[in-house]
């Protein structure tokens, strides 16, 4: 039985359980969050297992799958986590427990095996080869936006999408 296969069991008992009052409800939750956590690979978390945990897509152009509140308590301490604005974190266990639709402002980045964007292209001016997307709010909305750290080129302009930041730097010339 694959580790999803077990989640999935693992969730219809815990709802049969909860349903029919069998346990008490905290110690049914503690029961189910330890048995959760000794399945969950936090560092090694697929596409089918977040689904499976409900793991929630944080934006249609983003690859950060926010965790679900539920599981606050079970995240591993030392864990490298994202934030809904695409900073790398360390999971500590004082970490903010603000939630956006049921989940976490923190979760990881998990790649689509189909969803295979375009690769950046180094920077056109100092020939840095890790140029990356940043994403900042203003009061219209998200922006992406391609920027190197060595030279400070970014642009050529915003986009409202990582693919046509990557798209329009890619395409840039000096």
């Amino acid at each position: 039985m694959t580790n999803v296969e077990k989640i999935n069991s693992l969730n219809i008992k815990y709802i049969n359980n909860l349903f029919i009052g069998v346990m008490n409800r905290d110690s049914l939750k503690q029961d189910y969050l330890k048995a959760l956590k000794d399945l969950i690979d936090f560092n090694n978390i697929t596409l089918e297992v977040a689904k499976a945990i409900g793991m929630k897509k944080w934006d249609d152009d983003s690859d950060i799958y926010l965790f679900p509140y539920y599981l606050y308590t079970i995240i591993p301490i030392g864990l490298k986590v994202t934030s809904i604005f695409d900073e790398e974190l360390v999971w500590t266990d004082h970490m903010d427990d603000d939630t956006r639709f049921g989940c976490l402002a923190f979760g990881l980045k998990i790649k689509e095996e189909n969803n295979m964007e375009e690769e950046l292209k180094p920077c056109p001016f100092c020939k840095n080869k890790s140029p990356r997307v940043i994403r900042y709010g203003i009061e219209s909305g998200i922006i992406n936006q391609v920027h190197c750290d060595i030279c400070g080129a970014s642009g050529p302009d915003h986009a409202d999408s990582k693919e046509k930041a990557i798209n329009a730097w890619n395409r840039r010339e000096k």
